[in-house]
């Protein structure tokens, strides 16, 4: 009987907000309509999605812990993951959820490929979606080196290298990748 009460208050707190707020067109067109059954790899958008604001989250929550200086990265890392309360718990679901983005990511690409998202009419959107990977995964490599131990250096000296083997421009990418000589 509690339970039911609970449903009803909060039902009615978010008709009220949905009211007061004029969401009704949004709520109407967006939050409360019919979705057709389709297979369940058509889920992977929102999973990418969720994951998406997971770790938007828990880098925020990251992020005021961490000190960027090159000598006291390693130890706020350290700091964080030992004494922060809860950090090894925000550090791991950020490094589980940033490893499962650029899977789920591999997958959509593939499902892309596969059932012609890049055809006619959607070539916008999936340029979009392409914009969106590199940014992807220039933002997973550079999670690495945020940590600055040996994982993160010798991860971005494998790009580094990859990068110096672009034809005619492959020295000044990695300049510019580097920031400079060294």
């Amino acid at each position: 009987l509690a339970s039911e009460g609970g449903k009803l208050v909060a039902a009615i707190v978010l008709r009220w907000v949905v009211d007061r707020f004029g969401l009704g067109p949004i709520w109407d067109k967006i939050l409360d309509r019919q979705v057709p059954k389709d297979p369940w790899y058509h889920g992977d958008g929102m999973a990418l999605l969720v994951l998406l604001t997971i770790l938007v989250v828990t880098g925020v929550v990251l992020a005021m812990g961490y000190c960027p200086a090159i000598d006291e990265a390693y130890q706020s890392v350290e700091y964080i993951t030992h004494q922060q309360t809860l950090g090894w718990f925000v550090r791991g679901r950020h490094y589980w959820s940033g490893g499962f983005m650029v899977v789920m990511l591999f997958l959509h690409l593939c499902r892309q490929l596969l059932l012609g998202g890049y055809k006619a009419p959607r070539e916008g959107t999936w340029l979009v979606g392409v914009f969106l990977l590199v940014i992807v995964l220039t933002t997973s490599l550079l999670g690495y080196v945020l940590r600055w131990d040996e994982r993160g250096y010798y991860g971005l000296r494998v790009v580094l290298a990859a990068l110096r083997n672009v034809p005619v421009v492959g020295d000044q990418l990695v300049l510019l990748a580097q920031g400079g000589p060294e």
